[in-house]
């Protein structure tokens, strides 16, 4: 995963990465296609590995989401770090919110507004990590 600094666009999706190949066969978009179809449980953990963890893993609009990061930003020695969330499709009441930093990265807390969260995070130097343009969506039960 690399730092992109923060394209121009308000959901900061666009980063210098190239998209990965498409897969050579059906079988094999096939067996990629279903990955993608999991339970919307299951999808808030796919991140673990990237340093982001929510809590609780099922969540409906207005619960209390708790949404911790120890991904590269923090990793690399970011003093500070926000998430910059947005909600639905299009990216709704987008905010930058500033986390606390905690002894394994950092944390907040926020309400659920509609059916998928949207974040990417952002140091003070306007470094961004942002799954590599593709952001982190998390969708709403």
């Amino acid at each position: 995963m690399a730092i992109a600094k923060k394209a121009t666009s308000k959901a900061a999706s666009k980063t210098a990465s190239k998209a990965a190949p498409k897969a050579a066969s059906k079988a094999v978009s096939k067996a990629a296609s279903s990955k993608k179809n999991t339970t919307r449980s299951s999808a808030a953990n796919r991140y673990k590995n990237n340093g982001i963890t929510i809590s609780p893993t099922n969540f409906s609009s207005g619960d209390k989401i708790k949404v911790t990061y120890n991904g590269l930003l923090s990793q690399s020695g970011a003093n500070e770090i926000y998430a910059h969330i947005g909600w639905g499709d299009s990216w709704e009441n987008v905010n930058d919110i500033k986390m606390s930093k905690t002894k394994t990265g950092f944390s907040t807390t926020i309400t659920a507004y509609n059916s998928a969260l949207n974040l990417c995070f952002k140091d003070t130097c306007n470094n961004w990590d942002n799954n590599n343009g593709n952001n982190y969506t998390i969708y709403c039960d």
